[in-house]
């Protein structure tokens, strides 16, 4: 629910503007979801993977950006999967479609389940967002503030797929137990190093680490055209939902 994340924003600005808190300088957004089903939707109606991974984080990042102190670091939680390689095309993990971002917001109609392809697909849609959003989020964010891209790898086993079906998720926790697999053990410390660590400090214009090595994102990754569009359609989405204002603008 956007309302409830905008809720959560005023709360935020009210703790750090009344000195309850320290300084806000950094930002996580971490939240992610891959739904099963493409026709579910948010509580504002958007198709429910997008909802979470991309336009909720929009709205509290857009809402809380005046209130950073620089520096200050914004870091997303990406993943490679827009993309195939050899690997995806043999565990059938699809890449990314891209569609105009309203289109992208819209749930799937008809009577019959999707079925995990399209789940995918909206997925790898999702994290592609997240990169052109990141690139366009630094050019719009304010000076002293550095927008970056975290990839923990593949880590299967843990609650992103909840809401499939209950023999695919038993087989994700399997294979989440395979040597070299990421877990949310490894991850976590590597996720707060980019939010805290000097090493990452100057990392900006939505630059991509996977796991501790600074990574290349694919060509289809940068596109001012799309990434112009995305910020555009995501204040329309928000603004639809009830939102009083536009990203990284203030009341």
């Amino acid at each position: 629910s956007l309302a409830d994340v905008r809720a959560a924003a005023v709360t935020a600005r009210g703790l750090i503007a009344g000195g309850a808190v320290r300084p806000l300088r950094a930002l996580v957004a971490n939240a992610g979801t891959m739904s099963a089903d493409t026709r579910r939707a948010s509580a504002d109606g958007y198709e429910l993977t997008f909802a979470v991974n991309h336009l909720a984080h929009a709205q509290l990042i857009g809402d809380l950006l005046a209130s950073f102190t620089a520096p200050a670091r914004i870091v997303l939680i990406g993943s490679n999967t827009y993309q195939a390689n050899f690997w995806r095309k043999l565990l059938h993990v699809p890449e990314a479609k891209w569609a105009d971002p309203v289109e992208l917001a819209r749930p799937a109609g008809g009577d019959q389940a999707p079925g995990m392809e399209a789940s995918g697909v909206a997925y790898s849609n999702a994290k592609l967002a997240i990169l052109y959003y990141a690139h366009e989020l630094q050019r719009q964010a304010g000076a002293g503030i550095n927008v970056s891209v975290f990839e923990p790898g593949w880590m299967p086993g843990t609650a992103l797929g909840r809401g499939a079906p209950a023999a695919l998720q038993a087989m994700s926790r399997a294979l989440g137990r395979m040597p070299g697999v990421s877990t949310p053990q490894r991850s976590g410390p590597l996720l707060a190093a980019m939010a805290l660590d000097e090493r990452w400090a100057n990392l900006r214009d939505g630059a991509f680490v996977l796991k501790t090595k600074l990574t290349e994102v694919q060509p289809v990754a940068h596109d001012r055209n799309r990434e112009r569009r995305l910020w555009e359609a995501t204040a329309e989405l928000l603004e639809r939902a009830g939102a009083s204002r536009t990203p990284g603008t203030e009341k």
